[in-house]
C-alpha cells in the first residue's frame, strides 16, 4: 500500500478498503498514509460479528474512519461515481466475487486513483478461478508488487467484463 505513498499526497485521500475482517490492514494503511477517510466494509457474516466488534473497537474515536456492515456490493451503492482515490479489494477470493467488486467498485475511483487488492497470488481454491483470473479478465494493464495487484484508473483500462453487465 505504500506505493500510494510515492504517488498523492498533500490534502489526504479517501479511500475504502473492501473485506476487512479484523482491521489489520486497514490500521497499517491508517499507520502509513496520509487518510482523510476511509470507509471499511465487510459483510462480517456467520463467525464473523466478533471480528466486527474487534473493528469497532480498534477505531473507536477516529473519526476519519467509517465502519460499514454490508454487502460490498451493496455498499457501493451508497457513494458517487469517482468519490475515492484508491479502493483496496481484499474480501471473498472466488473469481465471481472478485470480479463483481471490480466491476462495482472501479466507477467508484477517481481518475489517476487505484483500484488495488490482495492475494494475487491464489490461483485457485479448489477447481474455482480466482483473484488472478478476474484481474486478468477485467483489465489490459495492471502491476503485480508482492502478494498484491493495482491498477490506475483511466478511461482505457477497464476491459472485458464478462459475465457482467
Amino acid at each position: 500500500m505504500c506505493i500510494l505513498c510515492d504517488i498523492y499526497f498533500t490534502d489526504g485521500l479517501i479511500g475504502a478498503e473492501i473485506g476487512v475482517l479484523l482491521g489489520d490492514h486497514a490500521r497499517q494503511m491508517v499507520k502509513d498514509i496520509p487518510i482523510k477517510e476511509l470507509y471499511l466494509i465487510d459483510s462480517w457474516e456467520g463467525e464473523g460479528n466478533k471480528h466486527y466488534e474487534h473493528v469497532k473497537t480498534t477505531f473507536a474515536g477516529d473519526e476519519r474512519i467509517k465502519i460499514i456492515k454490508k454487502k460490498s456490493t451493496d455498499a457501493v451503492q451508497d457513494f458517487p461515481d469517482e468519490y475515492f482515490d484508491f479502493v483496496y479489494i481484499d474480501a471473498n477470493h472466488e473469481y465471481f466475487y472478485v470480479k463483481a467488486d471490480i466491476n462495482a467498485w472501479y466507477p467508484k475511483v477517481k481518475k489517476g486513483g487505484m483500484l488495488l487488492g490482495d492475494d494475487i497470488e491464489c490461483q485457485s481454491l479448489g477447481d474455482k478461478e480466482t483473484v488472478i483470473h478476474a484481474v486478468r479478465d477485467s483489465f489490459k494493464n495492471f502491476i503485480i508488487t508482492g502478494p498484491s495487484w493495482l491498477v490506475i484508473k483511466d478511461k482505457e483500462n477497464h476491459c472485458n467484463r464478462r459475465g457482467f453487465d
